[in-house]
């Protein structure tokens, strides 16, 4: 099927499991006409047809069921991650074929099956095993007595989340494993040392937190719904450690109050939650900076960059509701992309977050019309595989909203451009997204060219920059890095609070 008719169809019909089925008995019940009669063999193919796209479609949720707890080592076949989908649209052909002859539609299917054979071996191979793998990942368990568990559940992308932290918890001297609640998310995490267990229900968490007499800390990388099921084991630490730090309003909730500490980057992240009346504790703040932004970003002299050449566009996604919206991905994107592309003037690097377009059906109409821009001008566009640390240590200037990536670039003392999607005032933005303060403000319909411009002549922000930097992400002598681990360390040092039986 042609890759650009491919997409369309996939747009149309959704990429859930429900859609290519769809799609298939429409066209299904159309080449009916074409046909003398049903046959036994016709009625055959289809629901065959159906039930290949059907497995395709739910696999990793089939796989789950099965394997309810398990020690990942093996990430899902490539060829389903990347193929699965299309497959399973180009699937709903096969009525056409039948049209045309009976033997070729058959064939058309068993090449289908026969290219995801390796898939449905492994799959009924972790059927029969499953007893196996379970007793398996028991033993793993007990073998590796884990003090620390990072919790991790969210849609598909969120591996990110856990992903950045990566670096930091394979230097650290306690052992450490990762709860994954969701499998897919094994799937978009790079090779790490550190062992990845799956959790599907209540019961397989019970196993990893509640029944193992080593563990001793929770680590929480986003604040979700499906936390409540792991803090309700009170007898260990609590610790969140979010994958952000920024004045998004998204980071004010009184969820955080379930914490035992909440290991914020530096004082502003604490003023923050402060001024939206939270009730914070004595004792539940504890300042870590980023260790991860100091340990992977590169850092400019005080004086800043020598020219601009080079720019770096990340904007985030427009959150679960709309007053959280803060991307830029619309309008004034688009247009500030247009202008640097078409000036030729600098090299444009573009990473759109990993989730935009997930709520909003017409964020996701704006990023194609943006991806087309850049595929206009053969100019690449950064998937969620690629490293933004890189890229920051790549770029002069960075062009982002409000998010954690304007505070995170603040290491590297590069200027930052910052686009204010509603048009608000400049004091109100100011008063309301403090951080603010380190960038250059963008409106839509302002030339972006002479912003840039302006920059690279007299980088006028520089000053502050520098003194937000010290606010949101903290001054640490011995480093964040260090302080970080020293956090981690005293919560195993204080008297257990764990009564379970050993792993």
């Amino acid at each position: 099927m042609n890759s650009g008719l491919s997409h369309k169809i996939i747009k149309i019909f959704g990429e859930k499991w429900l859609g290519p089925i769809i799609l298939t008995s429409l066209v299904f019940f159309l080449s009916l006409f074409g046909l003398k009669e049903i046959t036994v063999a016709c009625v055959a193919l289809f629901f065959m047809v159906c039930g290949f796209q059907l497995l395709l479609g739910v696999y990793d949720k089939l796989d789950f069921s099965i394997v309810r707890i398990e020690r990942k080592k093996r990430r899902t076949e490539r060829v389903l991650l990347k193929w699965g989908v299309h497959a399973r649209f180009s699937l709903a052909l096969a009525p056409v074929f039948y049209l045309l002859s009976p033997v070729v539609a058959w064939v058309y299917l068993a090449l289908h099956i026969i290219v995801f054979s390796k898939v449905l071996v492994r799959l009924a191979a972790r059927i029969i095993n499953r007893k196996k793998i379970y007793k398996n990942t028991l033993i793993d368990l007990e073998g590796y007595q884990p003090e620390i568990a990072v919790y991790v559940t969210g849609m598909r992308e969120v591996a990110y989340q856990i992903n950045q932290w990566l670096p930091v918890l394979e230097r650290q001297n306690v052992k450490v494993m990762i709860i994954a609640r969701e499998a897919i998310i094994f799937d978009d995490m790079p090779d790490t040392p550190i062992p990845v267990f799956t959790a599907k229900s209540q019961r397989e968490l019970e196993i990893l937190l509640g029944e193992c007499s080593s563990m001793r800390t929770v680590l929480y990388p986003a604040n979700t719904m499906k936390n409540v099921q792991a803090l309700r084991y009170f007898k260990l630490n609590h610790y969140f450690i979010n994958h952000g730090e920024s004045d998004k309003a998204v980071n004010q909730s009184k969820f955080l109050m379930a914490y035992d500490k909440l290991l914020l980057a530096g004082p502003l992240s604490k003023r923050r939650l402060q001024d939206a009346g939270l009730p914070l504790r004595d004792d539940q703040i504890e300042y870590v900076g980023r260790p991860q932004a100091e340990l992977l970003l590169e850092a400019v002299s005080d004086e800043g960059v020598a020219d601009v050449n080079t720019i770096l566009y990340a904007p985030t996604w427009e959150g679960y509701v709309k007053n959280v919206d803060y991307s830029s991905i619309g309008p004034l994107g688009y247009e500030l992309c247009k202008d640097i592309l078409e000036s030729g003037q600098y090299k444009l690097l573009f990473k759109p977050h990993p989730y935009t377009g997930k709520v909003s059906g017409k964020k996701k109409q704006e990023l194609e019309r943006i991806k087309s821009l850049f595929e206009h001008h053969d100019v690449p566009v950064y998937d969620d595989n690629a490293s933004l640390h890189k890229l920051m240590n790549e770029s002069d200037l960075l062009i982002c909203d409000i998010s954690s990536v304007l505070n995170e670039y603040l290491i590297t003392k590069k200027p930052i451009i910052l686009c204010n999607v509603d048009k608000k005032e400049k004091n109100e933005f100011l008063e309301e997204f403090p951080s603010a303060r380190a960038a250059t403000l963008l409106d839509l319909g302002q030339e972006v060219l002479d912003v840039i411009q302006g920059i690279a002549t007299k980088d006028e922000q520089r000053q502050e920059r520098a003194h937000v930097r010290s606010e949101s992400l903290g001054d640490f002598p011995e480093g964040a890095m260090t302080r970080f681990s020293k956090v981690l360390e005293n919560s195993l040092s204080e008297q257990s609070k764990s009564t379970g039986e050993e792993c």
